[in-house]
């Protein structure tokens, strides 16, 4: 028992470091994309505006795609880490009194994750690709444009993303509890 409570936790730690590397490479990796896409089109809008065409415009929603696939990465590896707590928590910390770190942590989880930032900075990096691109389309068709509403689909994924993300995971311990009791 002692050693599958240290794999398991050694899994937490894993799963951590892999979602904060996934969120430095996801954020790196859009914003150096974003820079040289958003360095091209506004280049040739500001050297020759006529050359300017609508794919030049689209050019900057490239990274987004990239944004909503590392979000559902991170939800992932977010429901692997409370699986692998709430696992912990119902076999280890209530079964045989061990250390009480999550049931004293649930006492607390209502301020948040550490993880939660990670939606802040996906938003942040759909809203700087969005605000490109509208502004792209304005100077390419001189008005406000029906290109632009290209971008509004895309928001309801985000926000449905966001949701995934943050969502209340309790169920994953009742799960646990269910398993615990039907072994005996």
């Amino acid at each position: 028992m002692a050693e599958e409570f240290k794999q398991m936790h050694e899994h937490l730690r894993q799963r951590e470091v892999a979602m904060t590397q996934l969120l430095t490479l996801m954020t790196t990796g859009v914003t150096t994309a974003t820079g040289a896409i958003a360095a091209y089109v506004f280049q040739i809008i500001s050297s020759s505006p006529e050359r300017i065409t609508w794919w030049h415009c689209y050019l900057l929603l490239v990274p987004v795609p990239f944004i909503m696939f590392g979000m559902k990465m991170l939800t992932a590896h977010r429901d692997d880490i409370f699986k692998i707590g709430y696992y912990i928590n119902v076999f280890f910390e209530e079964r045989f009194s061990g250390p009480a770190w999550h049931i004293r942590l649930a006492h607390l989880r209502y301020m948040g994750e550490s993880q939660d930032p990670a939606v802040y900075v996906a938003w942040t990096l759909f809203s700087f690709n969005s605000i490109l691109f509208v502004i792209s389309i304005f100077i390419w068709t001189k008005e406000v444009s029906p290109h632009a509403l290209v971008i509004v689909p895309v928001f309801f994924v985000m926000l449905w993303q966001s949701k995934q993300f943050l969502k209340n995971r309790d169920y994953i311990k009742d799960a646990w509890i269910d398993v615990r009791n039907n072994e005996g």
